[in-house]
């Protein structure tokens, strides 16, 4: 029962997963599809493999979610609950795009017609990724803004860790203070390049109203948001 307790969370919060419709979904090879009707491809993260083909339930205990944890689908499900007429959301630290696609989708569910989605990734690959994963979902990146850059409280330019598996590093951040070396989680990198910094507060200001802002970058969150506190409020 989609209504019943579950530990940390209250029903009213359960319930909003029955305010979007199940889909259907088939197996399909190359991808794992969840009830949403989002497809993600398998080859984006390594344990995803086992997925391959199959189609997943409800981001609910005990099943685990696809990603993350159950109470990050519940907030965006709110963010599109509480939008009216129009969503807008941005993922900063997007990877392959999979909360804007989420929603996304979840807004047209809801019968929302103008959809904004934004995101922002360093790394390249990352960046490939995510133009496929909207067109898998029925987005047309063109229609859409995805930067390939990364977001620091002022703008300018860094240095972002050359990833030999794109599919296998999600957790690079930039090197601010120098060129390369150890990172932040203690692993050598050899091999880095040079791209633009967004300063959050300029990113924010390109919509008057955020449906849903979405921020993970590996740890530096809290000063991130400080510097785009006012655009935030």
């Amino acid at each position: 029962d989609p209504l019943q307790i579950y530990p940390g969370y209250a029903p009213e919060e359960i319930g909003l997963l029955e305010a979007f419709p199940r889909v259907e979904a088939l197996p399909e090879r190359g991808f794992v599809v969840d009830s949403f009707g989002i497809r993600t491809r398998v080859e984006y993260f390594p344990a995803f493999a086992h997925l391959e083909g199959k189609v997943v339930g409800r981001p609910l205990p005990p099943s685990p979610p696809l990603q993350s944890d159950t109470v990050e689908y519940l907030g965006v499900l709110k963010s599109v609950i509480t939008a009216s007429s129009r969503f807008a959301a941005l993922e900063v630290g997007a990877g392959w795009g999979s909360w804007i696609v989420f929603g996304g989708v979840a807004a047209r569910h809801r019968g929302i017609e103008e959809i904004r989605l934004y995101g922002v990734e360093a790394d390249p690959e990352h960046v490939a990724f995510m133009r496929r994963h909207l067109q898998d979902n029925g987005f047309s990146p063109n229609d859409h803004t995805l930067i390939h850059a990364a977001v620091g409280s002022a703008g300018g330019r860094t240095r972002f860790p050359r990833a030999i598996d794109a599919s296998a590093d999600w957790g690079a951040r930039p090197f601010f203070d120098r060129v390369s070396g150890i990172d932040y989680r203690g692993f050598a990198v050899d091999a880095t390049f040079e791209v633009e910094i967004l300063a959050l507060k300029d990113l924010l200001a390109r919509e008057q109203v955020w449906d849903l802002v979405h921020i993970d970058v590996q740890g530096t969150e809290t000063s991130l948001c400080a510097s785009a506190i006012h655009e935030l409020g």
